[in-house]
């Protein structure tokens, strides 16, 4: 710009002596026209290089600040993710960091349970006492074989088994149950011969008497339950839980004397109905596992006792329960760890994703400032020096044929040479060779030059569109599958999570408290066909909502006795009942039927019908919830008598 300013003020300063030769008569018009063309010429190129100059301004600061502006974005974006990038590692130290403690923890933990077996190793006897050795029964062939009772070194036992019994004093009876037709032979008083075998003798005999008989139960009326009295098993241990075989001397039955007959008559007759049943309480609350999985019970509190709200009832094994929380833990601590270090990951591509593609707006951008900077300026810019260039080859034609034309007819007046007259007209040769070939490079640039060249940056500007697009397509394939992985992980952990505090409300579940103040009794199932009475204790397997106990609201409440009766019939409400514990045939406990439950009812929990007798509030004092009793009813009514024989045995009602 600046030598075309220069180049203008020279043109000027010649057309000026130009113009003032031409006022002295020094120079032809022609000469004076051409200055005034040179001026107009590099005035023109002189604004032609003003508009490019602007325009190169232009350009070349949008370009610069489309470049500054990238740069400025992606340095923001590059401290930003530093900074996300130290907090993320932060909390991902921290959450491993935790994870680790965990992990410490729970081999801590471990270690004390280690410890704890260890001092579990050796028993201490609580008190004086005969150590009995456990009987086991395995069960093969539709019968139970015994094992032998003794402990030998080496012998695998499971958690809860019981390892050895401490009696205080050891009863000197053999129990034996028969079935059949021996079961009904069988008197008290007979003479029975205890066979026990020995590893050492071989086999021991002992003599003694049937103490006691007692049927089983009503469903099979000819099982037995035989007590022998043998005094030498008090005196030592060596013999208790050994397998034994009895011999009981049974006499022969007498012919059956001549039944009597006597006729029947029609008439009001007083009888009597034994059932056999158990006490339970009438207003308790029940005792249950609310855990979701089986528990072992640890300990459990005496029926009996009288508790405060709060106080525990009921205590659960957790070893393995708290192990499992210790190792859950660490798994949590462990998925959040992961879960935080994906979040950080996920970030990162974020980041990247984000300055890659404004890495390719900036090139499409540039690629689009490269097109129009060539159609707008670059070839124009080139277009217009030619066209300056002919423009001024013209002017230099048109001066060169007029001054050719001035030597020709100078020259005839004899003012030049021939020499002067070929120089010019060489000129005018070279003047048209120029603008012959500046027109050449003028049509080159129009028709090849400029095609070539818009075709390469359109190349060029498609290409970056193309890859911009598939840095999109794939910066958003992997940010989709990072945020997959991220919901992975964040599902993984809630999943985790909720396994945990599951696990901790059973742990919280596995001390059952009271919720009132009142006195422990033993649950009672309904009596059914199958339905397990025994008492749950230490070691016992409970199952979710199986009951354990009943917490009475009071010592003494009401109770009654639950019957299976197959003579309903003859039971109504309000008849007269008498009650026997079993175990203690001096206690007598009054009371009345309460209620006689129809089979619709009371079929869901047993077969056929039920009674249910309620012992009175004013008798001398209540049996235990959950001991058996047998209930002795009265009835008067509309009947048949019949005589049985003499020595026959009256089947049960």
């Amino acid at each position: 710009m600046s030598l075309a300013a220069r180049k203008l003020e020279l043109a000027n300063e010649r057309l000026a002596r130009a113009r003032g030769l031409a006022d002295r008569g020094l120079l032809a018009p022609g000469q004076v026209q051409g200055d005034q063309a040179a001026v107009d010429r590099a005035r023109a190129r002189s604004d032609a290089s003003a508009r490019e100059l602007k325009r190169l301004k232009t350009s070349r600061h949008t370009r610069k600040l489309l470049e500054l502006d990238a740069a400025l974005a992606e340095a923001a974006e590059r401290f930003e993710q530093a900074s996300a990038d130290a907090g993320a590692a932060r909390k991902t130290q921290a959450r491993r960091l935790a994870a680790s403690q965990l992990s410490v923890k729970a081999l801590m933990g471990q270690l004390e349970q280690l410890e704890n077996r260890r001092g579990q190793a050796t028993i201490v006897a609580p008190h004086d006492g005969i150590v009995l050795h456990p009987v086991v029964a395995i069960p093969g062939g539709g019968t139970s074989t015994v094992r032998g009772p003794l402990r030998r070194p080496g012998d695998e036992l499971r958690k809860w088994e019981p390892v050895v019994m401490l009696a205080g004093r050891l009863r000197s009876r053999v129990q034996a149950t028969l079935s059949g037709a021996d079961g009904t032979r069988v008197r008290v008083g007979q003479p029975v011969t205890v066979r026990v075998a020995d590893e050492g003798a071989g086999s021991v005999e002992f003599h003694g008497t049937v103490s006691r008989v007692n049927a089983l139960d009503r469903t099979s009326p000819q099982e037995r339950r035989v007590e022998v009295v043998l005094p030498v098993l008090s005196s030592t241990a060596h013999w208790v839980g050994q397998p034994v075989s009895l011999k009981i001397e049974v006499a022969n039955d007498d012919p059956a004397a001549a039944v009597q007959t006597q006729p029947v008559t029609s008439g009001r007759v007083e009888g009597h109905l034994f059932e056999r049943g158990q006490v339970e309480r009438a207003d308790g609350l029940p005792v249950r596992l609310v855990a979701d999985r089986p528990a072992v019970i640890s300990r459990i509190i005496e029926p009996g006792t009288v508790v405060k709200a709060g106080e525990t009832l009921v205590e659960f094994d957790t070893e393995s329960l708290e192990a499992d929380i210790s190792g859950q833990a660490v798994t949590v601590a462990r998925a959040a760890a992961a879960l935080s270090a994906q979040q950080r990951r996920l970030a990162d591509v974020r980041s990247k994703s984000r300055r890659n593609i404004s890495a390719a707006k900036l090139a499409v951008e540039t690629a689009t400032l490269d097109l129009e900077e060539f159609q707008e300026m670059t070839f124009v810019q080139s277009r217009g020096v030619l066209d300056r260039e002919i423009s001024g080859l013209i002017e230099n034609q048109r001066r060169a044929h007029a001054r050719l034309v001035w030597a020709e007819r100078v020259l005839k007046k004899g003012y030049i040479t021939r020499a002067a007259l070929e120089a010019d007209r060489l000129v005018v040769t070279e003047v048209e060779n120029k603008l012959k070939e500046a027109r050449g490079r003028l049509g080159l640039l129009i028709d090849h030059t400029r095609v070539r060249e818009m075709k390469r940056r359109e190349s060029q500007l498609a290409s970056a569109k193309n890859e911009s697009a598939r840095i999109q397509r794939e910066t958003s394939a992997l940010v989709a599958r990072e945020m997959a992985n991220e919901a992975a992980l964040s599902s993984a952990q809630q999943m985790e999570t909720a396994r945990l505090t599951r696990w901790k409300r059973q742990l919280a579940a596995s001390t059952v408290k009271a919720i009132r103040d009142g006195v422990v009794v033993r649950y009672v199932p309904a009596p059914s066909a199958g339905a397990d009475t025994e008492r749950v204790g230490a070691g016992s397997v409970v199952h979710p909502g199986q009951p354990l106990l009943v917490l009475a609201p009071s010592s003494g409440g009401p109770a009654t006795v639950r019957l299976n009766s197959g003579r309903t019939d003859l039971v109504e409400t309000g008849q007269a009942a008498r009650i026997h514990v079993r175990g203690d045939t001096r206690r007598e406990l009054p009371g009345r039927v309460s209620r006689v439950l129809s089979e619709n009812i009371f079929g869901a929990e047993q077969q056929g019908p039920g009674v249910c007798a309620g012992l009175d509030r004013h008798a001398g004092g209540t049996g235990c919830p959950g001991a058996h009793a047998g209930r002795d009813g009265a009835r008067e009514g509309e009947g048949e008598a019949r005589r049985c024989p003499e020595g026959a045995e009256p089947g049960r009602a």
